[in-house]
């Protein structure tokens, strides 16, 4: 995912969505998204404000049998433009 900064406070809001996640044979109880190791959210989706670099964001799904399962997703935030 790439977004850019278009109000140039080094800072852009980000969407997170694991509502495509699923377990084939029973259902998803918990969801964890991390940032460099820190708990960022703990539901299916949400909104995270981060600032301008990249950022990988992990996401770690368990089931209702307490398997556990990951993925990253790497967001860019862009410096916006300054116009004169």
């Amino acid at each position: 995912i790439t977004a850019k900064d278009t109000d140039l406070n080094g800072l852009h809001t980000v969407s997170l969505n694991g509502t495509l996640s699923r377990d084939e044979d029973g259902s998803i109880t918990a969801y964890r998204w991390t940032l460099a190791g820190n708990v960022i959210a703990t539901s299916t989706t949400a909104s995270v404000v981060l600032p301008v670099g990249t950022h990988d964001i992990q996401l770690e799904v368990t089931d209702n049998s307490g398997a556990k399962s990951t993925d990253i997703v790497r967001v860019i935030i862009q410096a916006g433009d300054i116009i004169i």
